[in-house]
């Protein structure tokens, strides 16, 4: 699971900050669950998965938070 969060923050055009931001955690926790080193809970797997129907949807630029 950990390649593909870090696949789909790359598809996003995001980077660790920024997704952690959009998913109200934080950067440090984000970069643990990406290197594999922490489970991720479903609630952060279903909020990505609701950026990437988003992205699919509209794939205009990310703005910079």
């Amino acid at each position: 699971m950990s390649t593909d969060l870090k696949k789909a923050r790359e598809t996003l055009g995001l980077t660790q900050e920024q997704i952690a931001t959009r998913l109200g955690i934080t950067r440090k926790w984000w970069g643990t669950m990406e290197r594999g080193q922490a489970a991720v809970p479903p609630t952060v797997a279903l909020a990505v998965a609701q950026l990437l129907t988003l992205h699919a949807q509209n794939p205009s630029p990310p703005s910079s938070d």
